[in-house]
């Protein structure tokens, strides 16, 4: 490829890598347990730029050229986020769905009554605090 190809390619490329990565990074955004507040967001943008170079040849030749209007462009990002969003999203609702079944079976089997006060059984909602020697009886 000449000096003069490459150089005429090069828009092209490069909205086809704006809408991969725009995709690719809404995606791992949501993606369950890298979408969480854990992991760095330099690393989940690093991912999401990985994971964009590696689509890139194979979604360059299926890319429409590059729009005259900036609208027209801004529309087709807007798009490939929307997309990328839904798509991180419904991976993320099993992981969601996980665990609410896990507390409505929790709730149903009676392990969550631990977290309940219960006034009839005589539990009281404020803690024992600092009381310690004579003051032991006291509530503080």
């Amino acid at each position: 490829m000449t000096d003069a190809a490459l150089l005429a390619a090069l828009p092209g490329w490069a909205f086809a890598f704006v809408l991969v990565l725009s995709r690719t990074g809404a995606v791992v955004m949501l993606m369950p347990g890298l979408g969480e507040a854990e992991p760095p967001a330099v690393v989940r943008a690093g991912l999401a730029v990985a994971i964009s170079l590696l689509l890139l040849p194979a979604v360059v030749p299926l890319v429409p050229a590059l729009p005259e209007a900036r609208l027209t462009s801004a529309g087709m990002v807007a798009a490939e986020l929307l997309v990328g969003a839904i798509l991180g999203w419904l991976a993320r609702l099993p992981a969601l769905a996980l665990g609410m079944a896990g507390a409505v079976t929790s709730y149903m089997l009676g392990l969550s009554n631990i977290v309940q006060i219960d006034p009839a059984l005589g539990g009281s909602p404020r803690p024992w605090r600092g009381c310690s020697g004579w003051r032991r009886r006291c509530w503080c």
